[in-house]
């Protein structure tokens, strides 16, 4: 099976523009993550898109990768961790056209990238401009059977993407585009739940707030990720600046933070772990500094009801998806829902024992159902692991 895989913010989705830092730091973690896991998948080939302006990919423990054009060398690469540097190097010679003093940042057309090479498990496409971004992701519809996309719901940029895999009539291993459209959009999202009996923290249009509910408040944009953006504001001074269509304002709940990472599938769902999200204020900011995985102290039964619940509402949830909650005086409310990978991904193998990239490829191709996969972890207790952020 071949799989495409792109983690946006380090596949080249942000070639021309700086890197954002916390953004590409937690989306490295999760590349490494999601790769690690599909390279032990037996005959699986994967092709993963890199900005050039990042150090080499390290996986532990993968299998030989294919280099690509020498001009990328010591960047198109990823690392076998330690096991004795077995790598398969492909080196193309350059006439004239290119000589051998290409600089790294020299878009190559995305034909010339790849050649192929006995038992590759992994060939890592290098972006160095917006045109070779778009070559390079078309290329690889071209050549995947099945695309695993992570990427931002900011701006529509995953909605966007899935539609493409699906219009390629390539195998999505992620979520339905109706159902990233509902989740990219937090009142949205909070619409659909109350609706069908979840509870989800309230929210309106900052500029449309007529006090339904006293201060402080918590002032986020309306489709960005994770903690970017979001801020805690006492007075309706501060509400000046918040002004438009891009900006909810929500009631502060005190409560704890959770997480829950779960398989959905076919109007269904398996929770797989509970976590805690440890955040913090800096000043009025809102941070994210490391998230618990598997947590014990919990009514796991509670949350599986939850989760189902949100699949019946939101059936084209497909895969890997991540749930963020407060916990509050014995109600969860719903802060938003992840139509992707997000951190907590990165500890489950280690927290149980299990890789849940395979299991989702196992759902694809039929060779699992999630009732069977919901009695594999019904024998698993595992333990909780620790993720910095």
């Amino acid at each position: 099976m071949k799989i495409l895989v792109l983690e946006y913010i380090t596949g080249g989705g942000m070639v021309g523009k700086p890197l954002p830092g916390e953004l590409a730091k937690g989306g490295e973690a999760m590349l490494q993550a999601l790769v690690a896991d599909l390279a032990l998948l037996p005959q699986v080939t994967l092709r993963v898109l890199r900005d050039n302006r990042l150090p080499p990919l390290t996986v532990k423990n993968c299998s030989p990768i294919c280099f690509t054009h020498p001009s990328y060398w010591g960047i198109a690469s990823v690392g076998v961790g330690g096991l004795d540097g077995r790598h398969q190097v492909l080196r193309e010679e350059f006439t004239t056209s290119h000589g051998s003093n290409t600089p790294a940042a020299k878009e190559i057309p995305s034909r010339q990238i790849f050649r192929p090479v006995k038992n590759n498990a992994i060939e890592i496409a290098p972006i160095a401009s917006p045109r070779q971004w778009q070559e390079n992701w078309r290329a690889g519809l071209d050549w995947a059977e099945a695309v695993w996309i992570v990427a931002p719901e900011t701006n529509g940029i995953l909605y966007g993407l899935a539609t493409d895999v699906l219009a390629a009539n390539k195998y999505l291993l992620g979520c339905h585009p109706e159902a990233i459209r509902i989740c990219s959009d937090k009142l949205v999202t909070g619409a659909v739940l109350e609706k069908g009996g979840v509870d989800s923290v309230p929210g309106c249009l900052a500029q449309e707030f007529k006090n339904q509910f006293p201060p402080p408040w918590i002032i986020k944009p309306r489709n960005d990720v994770g903690c970017e953006g979001i801020r805690r504001v006492q007075s309706r001074a501060e509400l000046a600046g918040y002004q438009g269509q891009d900006w909810i304002l929500q009631p502060y709940i005190a409560g704890e933070t959770l997480s829950l990472s779960a398989i959905f599938a076919g109007g269904g769902a398996l929770l797989l772990t509970v976590n805690r999200q440890h955040l913090a204020w800096q000043g009025e900011s809102l941070v994210l500094e490391a998230c618990s995985v598997n947590i014990s102290d919990t009514d796991k039964n509670s949350f599986q009801r939850l989760c189902a619940k949100i699949a019946r509402l939101i059936p084209g949830l497909w895969g890997y998806v991540g749930i963020d909650l407060i916990r509050s005086k014995d109600r969860f409310f719903v802060v938003e829902i992840n139509p992707r990978v997000s951190l907590s991904y990165t500890g489950i193998r280690l927290a149980l024992g299990i890789n849940v990239a395979e299991w989702v490829v196992w759902l694809a191709k039929g060779q699992a159902s999630l009732d069977e996969l919901a009695s594999k972890r019904r024998q698993i207790t595992g333990k909780e692991i620790r993720v910095m952020a």
